[in-house]
């Protein structure tokens, strides 16, 4: 009696294992998609080129039908093979069927036999139309058996980018209120990546520099866009360039052009710097569109001292400056040495001083407001004088006609002036 309970519960817990096995073969069943490779193609490619391979694994394959629908995004051309093999079993094909849309296509198989794992590698062949952009991936639909729903990236769009040139304006000064001028070019490396809806480009500076209105744009190429700049309403920091469709596609590039002003001194050495934003491929670029570089000559001469100050160094002056009619009058002498000018480069007649510095050739005549350079008269507004021995005139117009510029500081009674 023992030996048949024994017996009756042995078949009972065989009987519950052999309907197990099919449940737990089901729960050990899986598919697996990866790629070969992500091959980098740029766009556009009117004949087909050859991405990667997407690979399905089934392991293991268990009997039944499995089919699945493939695509890739819209406006792609897929050209699969309409069988292909499998890896442990070349004997054993998945099926393939172009469908209605040129992007997709269904995949098949009906096994027979016991579960085993069973790879297939799909090639894919494809057209790249003009307006892609990112990743390639393939959407995997399952519809019936072991297919499971996944993505794929089998191919990568050559991401194009856009460069920014600046012209790097120097300045030798930089006071508060001071217009610095710049002179930016933007220009793409492959076409539509500033066409509309792809977002605005936005150009920031530091704090205590502002955009100035009348920003120019001068188009190079043209790329089916129109550059429209506008300043940001509540941070002058902020230049925004809006970018209108006009239709054509191509690499297109454009100039923008203005000035930028800062609040306080800036310091030699000092870089003016804006940061490029808005296009996803040119994130964070730091431009330099101006820098502050040190005079060449850099003089200072002081009312009621008979000596100056030349790039740093002392030097005396055997006359003394003088203010009068609201002007201060400086010796022509040392104020063009102290600008470059050589000793023999300095002349006087008897009743015209001539300097000349490079280009430029200056000529005074005591008694008269003419200043004339490189032949051309300029008006002062007061006469030269001939005063201890030497021509005096009022600063600003002889260190001007040089292209230097000047600065006045009243309470000191200094002026500097930089070349």
């Amino acid at each position: 009696m023992l030996r048949q309970k024994r017996f009756f519960l042995l078949v009972v817990l065989v009987s519950i294992l052999l309907l197990a096995l099919p449940g737990l073969a089901t729960a050990s069943e899986s598919t697996l998609y990866y790629a070969t490779a992500v091959t980098t193609v740029s766009t556009p490619q009117h004949s087909a080129v050859n991405l990667g391979s997407l690979v399905i694994v089934f392991d293991p394959i268990t009997e039944g039908e499995h089919r699945a629908l493939l695509s890739v995004p819209s406006g792609y051309t897929i050209m699969v093979p309409a069988v292909v093999q499998s890896v442990e079993d070349p004997h054993l094909n998945l099926s393939t069927s172009i469908t209605g849309q040129a992007n997709e296509f269904r995949v098949s198989i009906n096994y027979e036999g016991r579960p085993q794992k069973r790879t297939f590698t799909v090639p894919f062949y494809t057209r790249i139309p003009s307006n892609a952009t990112g990743d390639i991936q393939v959407s995997i639909d399952g519809m019936q058996g072991q297919f499971t729903d996944g993505t794929v990236t089998i191919g990568r769009i050559a991401g194009g980018n856009v460069s920014f040139a600046s012209s790097e304006t120097a300045m030798r000064t930089v006071k508060p209120e001071t217009e610095i001028p710049y002179s930016l070019e933007v220009a793409e490396d492959t076409s539509n990546i500033l066409r509309a809806g792809q977002g605005t480009l936005v150009f920031s500076l530091p704090k205590g520099l502002e955009w100035q209105p009348g920003i120019q744009i001068d188009v190079v190429r043209n790329g089916g866009f129109l550059p429209v700049p506008r300043l940001d309403s509540g941070n002058p920091r902020i230049l925004l360039i809006d970018i209108e469709e006009q239709g054509v596609r191509s690499k297109g590039a454009f100039i923008m052009s203005g000035a930028l002003k800062s609040e306080r001194a800036l310091g030699t050495g000092t870089e003016i710097k804006a940061e490029a934003d808005g296009v996803d491929l040119t994130r964070g670029i730091t431009l330099v569109l101006a820098r502050v570089i040190a005079p060449q000559n850099e003089a200072r001469f002081t009312v009621g001292r008979d000596w100056y100050l030349s790039n740093g160094r002392t030097l005396s002056m055997d006359v003394l400056p003088y203010t009068k009619e609201g002007r201060l009058f400086l010796p022509l002498r040392y104020v063009g040495l102290s600008m470059g000018v050589e000793p023999d480069n300095i002349k006087w007649n008897g009743s015209v001083a001539t300097l000349v510095l490079g280009d430029k050739n200056v000529q005074v005549r005591p008694g008269s407001r003419q200043l004339v350079v490189n032949g051309s008269s300029i008006e002062m507004d007061v006469a030269a004088e001939f005063s201890q021995g030497r021509v005096m005139l009022p600063y600003r117009f002889i260190a001007e006609a040089f292209g230097a510029s000047v600065d006045w500081d009243s309470s000191t009674r200094t002026v500097t002036m930089e070349l």
